[in-house]
């Protein structure tokens, strides 16, 4: 079970940072409306 949570911790780091990417792409698009574009995509918290 041990081998499955580092894997799974491992994945996390690397989503968390695909995940940070996209929100950063996204405010560099709409630099107006950022917040609600967020919003769009499904994000409830802008901090990631």
């Amino acid at each position: 079970m041990s081998g499955v949570v580092g894997i799974s911790s491992a994945n996390y780091k690397e989503i968390e940072k695909t995940l940070k990417a996209l929100t950063n792409t996204i405010e560099a698009n709409y630099p107006d409306t950022f917040k609600s574009e967020l919003r769009k995509w499904g994000f409830h918290e802008e901090k990631l």
